[in-house]
């Protein structure tokens, strides 16, 4: 039995843009305050450009999650 790997988290932005993950568990953003180097953090709704990636990678992580035997 093979070993599949599926992503539970998408990068919002990268390197200098980045801000935090979505978490594609509870389909929420979490974002980052730089000032406490990510310390504290905000629970906020998916960016509206990420939704349908993050609807999509959790598809297929449900979907292997179902598919494991």
């Amino acid at each position: 039995m093979a070993t599949r790997p599926v992503p539970i988290q998408l990068p919002i932005g990268a390197e200098e843009t980045f801000s935090g993950p979505v978490d594609l568990i509870k389909m929420k953003a979490i974002f980052w305050d730089d000032e406490t180097l990510g310390a504290k953090f905000v629970v906020d709704e998916i960016p509206a450009d990420l939704r349908e990636t993050a609807q999509a990678y959790r598809e297929k992580m449900v979907e292997a999650a179902a598919e494991h035997r």
